[in-house]
């Protein structure tokens, strides 16, 4: 079904593997499950940034796409 929205919206879909991005800092990219202090709180043992853990979540699955598409154009 995303195949068909992405294709349809004229879109690019790209895969990428979700492990630790709920963990990782969006900012300073430390992983830490620690700093997954709920399911809605993040906030990072090593910075200190904090955001809502589903934002900063995101932010990490869409940088991972957007170096997928970047090795890809490049090599």
């Amino acid at each position: 079904m995303l195949e068909y929205k992405a294709a349809d919206a004229g879109r690019e879909l790209r895969v990428v593997a979700p492990q630790f991005t709920s963990q990782r800092c969006s900012k300073g990219e430390h992983t830490d499950e620690a700093s997954r202090r709920s399911q809605a709180v993040f906030r990072c043992t090593a910075c200190g940034y904090e955001s809502h853990a589903d934002v900063n979540a995101a932010c990490n699955v869409l940088w991972a796409g957007r170096a997928q598409r970047a090795l890809a154009r490049a090599g």
